[in-house]
């Protein structure tokens, strides 16, 4: 009898987590990450360097392998390969950049575990350098189940990506600069 308690409870909970779920999901249930950024760097040179998305094996941890799919003067579309403490994924992307707007922004087509991310990068030029506004939406299309792997994947995954992205960018264009200067000091 108390089996049958147990189980009935477990499958109620079940059935509840599994519409609350979907009504998230179908209600446009999104996670959204937005960090700030200082770098000793101008726009064109954070835009020259995240717009060659091979790099991207470098400044982010989670990357594995980029393939690069089509590109153009102003955009490019690849695929992403990558792991995380959720297993390994995959997303296709299309970045594009606009130099005078001092932006560059992206979003996935498709990729694992259903999650679809759109975001932003605002460069805004300030006296000390430049100020890197990152903003990123995403959601999993997946039912039932996508809001929960959406909400894990912020902190497992996407949050903590996004930060080391913006310190490696620093880290890349700061030492770049440092560099130069002493090539020139020579």
């Amino acid at each position: 009898m108390e089996r049958k308690r147990t189980a009935g409870a477990m499958a109620g909970a079940a059935l509840a987590a599994a519409v609350v779920g979907e009504m998230l999901r179908r209600n446009g249930y999104s996670v959204s990450v937005r960090l700030q950024r200082l770098v000793k760097a101008d726009p064109k040179a954070i835009i020259e360097l995240v717009s060659h998305v091979e790099r991207e094996t470098e400044l982010i941890p989670s990357v594995r392998k980029v393939t690069i799919l089509e590109t153009s003067p102003e955009a490019v579309r690849y695929r992403v390969d990558g792991s995380s403490p959720l297993g390994p994924w995959w997303s296709l992307y299309h970045k594009w950049w606009d130099y005078e707007a001092n932006s560059v922004g992206w979003a996935s087509d498709k990729g694992s575990f259903g999650l679809r991310q759109r975001g932003q990068l605002n460069l805004e030029p300030t006296p000390a350098g430049t100020e890197i506004i990152l903003t990123s939406e995403y959601t999993s299309e997946w039912p039932v189940l996508g809001p929960a792997i959406a909400a894990a994947g912020r902190g497992l995954l996407v949050e903590p990506s996004f930060s080391a992205w913006l310190d490696n960018i620093a880290a890349a264009l700061e030492g770049e600069g440092q560099a130069r200067e002493e090539r020139a000091a020579d």
